[in-house]
């Protein structure tokens, strides 16, 4: 939901017309096969040993920080910025 509010919408407010169904189009379908990916793999690691899933996830979750922090240090940034 937030990637859709936060980034997709106001990157298919710079299209116009042709462009923007383009745009849309291409947003859907790539979201489709992310989800999709994401499913295959998700049944793919469940039949893997125990210890892997959690590297999985221990890496899952670095990623997830590492976003958040670059999220509030690009906040920081503008609002210091202003």
């Amino acid at each position: 939901m937030l990637d859709t509010i936060g980034v997709i919408g106001p990157a298919a407010l710079t299209h116009t017309g042709a462009a923007r169904l383009a745009f849309t189009a291409g947003a859907m379908t790539s979201s489709l096969l992310w989800f999709f990916a994401l499913a295959l793999f998700g049944r793919t690691i469940r039949r893997l040993k125990a210890e892997w899933v959690r590297h999985v996830a221990r890496l899952s979750a670095v990623f997830i920080w590492g976003a958040a922090a670059y999220l509030l240090y690009a906040f920081v940034r503008s609002i210091t910025a202003a």
